[in-house]
C-alpha cells in the first residue's frame, strides 16, 4: 500500500471531508432542506440537488462541458434601425 502525504493509508479521508459529505448527505435526504437551500440560493431544487451530489462525489463546482448557459443578450448591432422608434429585435 502506498502512503499519503500525511503518513497514513491512501484510503484515509480527513475529518473535514467526512463532515462535509455527511452534511451534504443529510441535506440530500430531506426535501425540506433542499427547498430551503433552493430558496436561499434562488435556484431550482433539481439544480441544488445536482450541485450537492457533485460536491458529495468530490467533483469540482461548475458545469464543465455539460453546463447549459444562458444565451447572450442581443447587442445594439442586431437591432433594426427603424426611424419610427420601434424596438424590435432580430
Amino acid at each position: 500500500m502506498s502512503n499519503s502525504s500525511n503518513g497514513g493509508d491512501a484510503r484515509t479521508v480527513d475529518f473535514e471531508t467526512l463532515d462535509r459529505r455527511y452534511a451534504i448527505a443529510v441535506n440530500l435526504e430531506c426535501w425540506e432542506l433542499l427547498a430551503m437551500h433552493s430558496i436561499a440560493n434562488d435556484e431550482s431544487i433539481p439544480r441544488i440537488r445536482l450541485r450537492m451530489m457533485k460536491a458529495f462525489a468530490g467533483l469540482p463546482p461548475g458545469g464543465g462541458a455539460t453546463a447549459v448557459s444562458a444565451p447572450a443578450p442581443p447587442t445594439t448591432a442586431s437591432r433594426r434601425g427603424g426611424g419610427n422608434g420601434s424596438n424590435r429585435w432580430l
